[in-house]
């Protein structure tokens, strides 16, 4: 997601923006488009601490429990993916460091 997580001159995405301005509607689209929660601004934010950030308010609380479940579960779906795909990669051992040769167990 290329263009959604494009930065501003304080390395603030889309989905930082979105969530200190309390729109949970465009927190959701930007998440469900495949925002990169992972992401930290310069001053070394994530998009959960821009809007915990914020006063309080029913707005504020929706985000932050949004974004934290929407963390866990893409952490959860990558650590599955990468479990899954090292179970089902071939694995080649790395050549003999004497001879060159491709080594056979």
């Amino acid at each position: 997601m290329d263009d959604d997580d494009s930065r501003g001159a304080d390395g603030c995405t889309p989905i930082h923006t979105a969530a200190y301005s309390a729109s949970v509607a465009v927190v959701r689209h930007l998440v469900e488009a495949g925002a990169d929660l992972r992401l930290h601004d310069h001053a070394g934010r994530s998009a959960r601490d821009c809007v915990a950030s914020r006063p309080p308010s029913r707005q504020r609380d929706k985000i932050i429990d949004y974004l934290t479940k929407a963390k866990l579960t893409a952490l959860n779906n990558s650590t599955r993916d990468f479990l899954e795909l090292s179970m089902h990669a071939k694995y080649e051992p790395p050549p003999c460091t004497s001879c060159g040769n491709n080594v056979t167990y």
